[in-house]
């Protein structure tokens, strides 16, 4: 009777486990081509909603995105604002959220770029 305990514990376990693991996969995207913008600001959505999307992390990390060196998340609205990052021409933004992909895109500061980023994240799958 013991042996059958932990038999069945084990295989529920197990279960367990495995369906965690298969739930959802995060893949992450890579945007090659620059983005232009005056500024690292801009606001982030989800799909094809119109909605800004609350809490997304954005970091702006070295180009192997190892390093963060600046970091915030997005208000109400879906808006973030990275004024603390490094004053440098070329930035390497993380974006990350859950049930998303997540983001990485360069991006270059420009005057004649736009004026706020706008990024759109996919649904996880």
């Amino acid at each position: 009777m013991p042996r059958q305990i932990v038999l069945s514990r084990f295989v529920v376990g197990i279960g367990l486990l495995l369906s965690v693991t298969c739930l959802g996969q995060n893949e992450v995207i890579v945007r090659e081509k620059p983005l232009r913008a005056q500024t690292l600001a801009g606001r982030v959505q989800l799909g094809d909603s119109p909605d800004g999307v609350k809490g997304v992390l954005v970091e702006d990390c070295t180009s192997d995105c190892k390093i963060v060196k600046a970091s915030t998340r997005t208000y109400e609205n879906g808006h973030f604002n990275l004024s603390r990052a490094p004053n440098k021409r070329m930035h390497y933004l993380r974006l990350s959220h859950h049930g998303a992909e997540t983001l990485l895109i360069k991006v270059k500061i420009d005057r004649s770029g736009q004026k706020e980023l706008a990024l759109v994240l996919s649904f996880a799958t």
